[in-house]
Formats: C-alpha cells, structure tokens, sequence
C-alpha cells in the first residue's frame, strides 16, 4: 500500500485499493490511497488500515 499521486505510483503496477477490497482510512482521498498484489495468486485482501496514532490521522 501506498498513499501517494495518483498519477505517479500507477506506473509500478498500484491501483486504488478499494479495487482489492481494501477500505480507504477515513479522511484521505480515495485515489491517492493504493495498493498492489505482490502475487497473482495471492489470496485475495479485504479490509480497513488503521494507522498509528503518530500519523496523526
């Protein structure tokens, strides 16, 4: 996972992770939060991220 532009990150194989099932934490945009499968035949992720109290979010 990566939150980051949204016209960057794209170009090494990240894609919104609401596409993988992953909820975006509240307050931060949807697109610039992404993720990406490290193997196709992983299994699939479904979920909330929670960051540590010092992000601050």
């Amino acid at each position: 996972m990566v939150l980051g532009s949204e016209k960057y990150y794209p170009r090494f194989g990240y894609i919104p992770a609401e596409q993988l099932g992953i909820q975006v934490p509240e307050g931060i945009p949807s697109p610039n939060f992404m993720a990406m499968k490290l193997r196709e035949e992983g299994a699939p992720v479904n979920g909330a991220v929670t960051y540590p109290e010092e992000f601050g979010m």
